[in-house]
């Protein structure tokens, strides 16, 4: 017997994309349909369509313009199965050093304002266009 392999949705999030990127349903170039639409069509949660976006753009199939969306690439991926298998295996591990990053980035800006000099708050809003 097989053994069942338990694939998370992004997984198969992933797979369906590539597949259609593979088979030639999205032109290289053409824009992928939105998040919204493809959680529709697909039954998934936006972080589930973003999440796979970023693994389909490692992976070589599209590439992500921000604030325009995600386009398909040619169907010729960059051997990054290694990657892939390892992001598979260590996404708990990930998520709990993103937690954690979020907390230090908190903590960094608080300390940073804390600590600002006036001439220090005087170049950030000149830099940020503030008068």
């Amino acid at each position: 017997m097989k053994v069942v392999e338990k694939r998370s949705r992004t997984e198969q999030v992933v797979d369906t994309i590539k597949e259609s990127i593979i088979k030639g349903e999205f032109q290289v170039g053409a824009k992928l349909p939105s998040e919204d639409s493809l959680c529709d069509a697909l039954g998934v949660s936006r972080s589930t369509i973003r999440e796979a976006f970023r693994v389909l753009q490692t992976l070589g199939y599209v590439e992500i313009k921000p604030g325009r969306g995600a386009f398909a690439l040619e169907a010729n991926p960059r051997d990054l199965a290694g990657i892939y298998q390892w992001f598979k295996k260590s996404a708990s591990k990930l998520e709990d050093f993103i937690e954690v990053r979020g907390v230090l980035e908190i903590l960094a800006v608080r300390m940073a304002v804390e600590r600002a000099t006036d001439s220090e708050i005087t170049e950030l809003k000149n830099i940020n266009g503030f008068q």
